[in-house]
């Protein structure tokens, strides 16, 4: 993968952007370092599959720290990983205490992303290997959703909880603008959820183009052709 910053720099760069509103320890800045790779790998699995030109340099999977999609995925990524080594370093039987700078950098960096990018998404929420943010605003994802690959969201989409259900996203769905989907419902694949539709508790089968409000959705079967024109367009299938 091409970068538009030498590893190192992006390294410096996510310091001193945690520094100005979370001063870190150089223990801190070591975890950072020492996950750089994973994460990066992360990244490109992620990006390498994207038709946008922003995300492709020379036939090559690009990485631009500068381009703020990009970046909110790259500082998930971040928080993700470092927090899963703290999970890890608990399940080593190791105090919590000596592992709880994980969770705490963890953190930090979940609320990095919310500053510079105006997207909620916990360290602890998992998204698919292979997703998509365009225009990362507003975005909000509830802890625990479960999210197939080949997601793309969009802005002021919120996924979240009602009365401790979350939703469960198959692969390829589509959140435009403004889409909120709640509860437990469950979303079947190759489905795009219209601009400001609201989905609570509501099972949506494979294929749907949804509109509307619970409990008064519009929900219309969505060809293969006509999904080819809307979700499929942002990624490249891998074979």
């Amino acid at each position: 993968m091409i970068l538009s910053y030498s590893k190192e720099e992006i390294v410096s760069i996510t310091t001193h952007q945690l520094n100005s509103i979370f001063p870190i320890t150089s223990e801190e800045r070591n975890i950072i370092e020492k996950n750089i790779d994973n994460v990066l790998l992360r990244c490109e699995k992620c990006f390498e599959v994207s038709t946008d030109r922003y995300y492709s340099k020379n036939g090559q999977t690009y990485f631009d720290i500068l381009h703020a999609d990009q970046h909110s995925v790259f500082l998930y990524f971040l928080s993700n990983t470092i927090y899963k080594r703290y999970i890890s370093l608990l399940s080593d039987n190791q105090e919590e205490d000596s592992s709880l700078i994980y969770k705490r950098l963890a953190e930090k960096i979940f609320r990095l992303n919310k500053m510079l990018n105006a997207c909620d998404i916990y360290c602890t929420v998992e998204l698919p290997p292979i997703f998509k943010i365009g225009h990362s605003l507003g975005i909000v994802i509830a802890p625990g959703t479960k999210i197939g690959n080949y997601f793309y969201i969009l802005q002021n989409c919120t996924l979240g909880n009602n009365n401790g259900h979350v939703p469960v996203l198959e692969d390829w769905v589509f959140m435009m603008p403004g889409s909120k989907i709640v509860g437990n419902s469950h979303i079947g694949h190759h489905s795009v959820i219209a601009s400001n539709t609201y989905i609570k508790d509501c099972d949506i089968p494979p294929y749907s183009l949804v509109f509307g409000s619970s409990p008064n959705l519009v929900i219309k079967k969505n060809s293969p052709q006509m999904y080819g024109h809307s979700l499929l367009a942002q990624f490249k299938e891998k074979k």
